[in-house]
């Protein structure tokens, strides 16, 4: 009976010192796209989130995370939907920062295809110092849907803090991926980056990474009404660039532009007329982006967004040419 009674004490202290926090957000966004044939739609949307955290000692707690973002599309996109979960057990001693634990998302709409569907753990070892911080991150994978995989991988990276407004980053990582009924496919990545705080709420930022994939898995692309099969079509090497400007404008206002540039090489030839040439096959892209950010009150945001998205190619059927405008309000109730 004593015991009884210690461990419902226990469970109450445990109970007690649970933290919890939600959200729940109602809004619309708005947004027209510019391309050959212009379009433009509008999709009010419900959006929940919940965060829990139950200490286990001064060192270990339990961790949860969960959203929920229901949205319908006009015209004719119909129902949309979107879920996240997460759970792990996090410890921390000093320096050191564990966490070990699952996530799952899964995605879809109302046009009939199969949802997206992702499972991974979730683990994560730091090493947190002064000026330096040092994180592995493994991860196993499983992707559902139109198409299935499974992937292990894995990230080395570093932060250093380099004086009192700026910060540097560098990672390496790298993994296999065995889609279903296909020969597995590798890949390899590292990539340096930088942050600069100058002072009135600025931030500038530089990204840079190179990617090495190598599959020998073909696809078949239908391309001016007719089939064509593509050697290696997911065998590439990525190199791109990504600076970040974001600064404030005055008192609940926040101005960003984004200006990512890519450039991919891939294994196979270029398709000229419905056939493969011997030139190796390239694709530039940039995705330019200004967005504008107000917070009337606490719970009241409205984001607009003017975007490009663009590429060239020696490849035609890949060339791309889109501009769009969102506009999102949001309102928030904690």
């Amino acid at each position: 009976m004593k015991m009884k009674a210690f461990l419902c004490l226990a469970l109450l202290g445990s109970a007690c010192s649970t933290f919890a926090d939600a959200t729940l957000s109602v809004g619309a966004s708005g947004e027209s796209s510019l391309d050959e044939a212009i379009s433009a739609g509008v999709e009010p949307f419900l959006k929940g989130t919940c965060s829990i955290t139950a200490p286990l000692s001064d060192a270990a707690s339990i961790l949860s995370d969960g959203a929920v973002r229901l949205g319908y599309g006009w015209p004719g996109q119909g129902l949309t939907w979107f879920g996240f979960a997460a759970a792990d057990l996090s410890y921390r001693s000093g320096a050191f920062f564990g966490k070990l634990g699952a996530a799952a998302t899964v995605e879809g709409d109302a046009s009939g295809s199969p949802p997206s569907i992702e499972a991974s753990s979730d683990v994560e070892m730091t090493l947190d110092l002064s000026r330096f911080t040092l994180s592995f991150v493994p991860a196993l994978r499983w992707r559902g849907g139109q198409t299935r995989s499974l992937t292990a991988d894995g990230a080395l990276s570093s932060i250093i803090s380099a004086g009192d407004a700026a910060v540097l980053r560098a990672k390496v990582e790298g993994g296999i991926e065995q889609p279903e009924g296909e020969t597995p496919e590798w890949f390899a990545g590292a990539g340096l980056g930088a942050s600069w705080y100058p002072g009135a709420a600025m931030v500038v930022s530089v990204d840079a990474g190179i990617e090495r994939r190598v599959s020998t898995n073909p696809a078949d692309e239908i391309i001016d009404g007719s089939s064509v099969a593509i050697p290696n079509a997911d065998s590439f090497m990525d190199v791109s660039l990504l600076p970040e400007l974001s600064f404030s404008l005055g008192r609940g206002v926040r101005l960003g532009i984004l200006a990512p540039l890519a450039l991919r090489l891939m294994d196979h030839g270029a398709v000229e007329a419905g056939a493969i040439v011997a030139d190796a096959e390239w694709l530039l892209s940039a995705a330019p982006e200004i967005s504008l950010w107000f917070e009337a009150t606490r719970a009241f945001t409205i984001r607009t967004v003017l975007g490009g998205d663009l590429a060239l190619s020696n490849s035609s059927y890949r060339e791309k040419r889109v501009a769009y405008l969102t506009l999102e309000a949001v309102l928030s109730l904690e």
